[in-house]
């Protein structure tokens, strides 16, 4: 679970770079134990993606910031991490930080633009969640 989580966030930091739009989204629901400050996720590999980890390093107000660390071999990926503001790469390595929302009902994306629902735990066939 704790893998599957970590990919999902990270994929949600690297859809940041695919726009600047941003729909208004909100997420109810209690504050997941997931989401605590000193929680961390592993993965072992990714197609394109390797070393992947994640740790809470914050929690404000319902929001978690997350700083992300791997490895990008992937030249796709490598050119959509670059655009992740903040981001640092040293070699292959990048180290980057987000704002997740993690709660008994689903998990979301924070910016400063708007909010990203990644999943809702009770979605039905057909629900769409969008960020262009």
């Amino acid at each position: 679970m704790k893998n599957k989580l970590a990919l999902l966030i990270l994929c949600g930091v690297l859809m940041v770079s695919c726009g600047k739009e941003y729909g208004v989204q909100s997420l109810s629901g209690t504050q997941s134990s997931i989401g605590e400050v000193g929680n961390t996720f592993d993965m072992s590999s990714v197609a394109g993606l390797s070393n992947v980890s994640a740790k809470v390093t914050d929690l404000s107000n319902g929001v978690s910031k997350i700083e992300y660390i791997c490895d990008i071999t992937d030249s796709k990926l490598r050119s959509m991490a670059e655009y992740i503001p903040g981001a640092t790469f040293v070699g292959d390595k990048i180290t980057a930080g987000g704002q997740v929302k993690m709660t008994d009902k689903g998990i979301m994306n924070v910016y400063d633009e708007g909010n990203l629902i990644l999943v809702k735990y009770d979605a039905k066939v057909g629900d769409e969640y969008s960020l262009k």
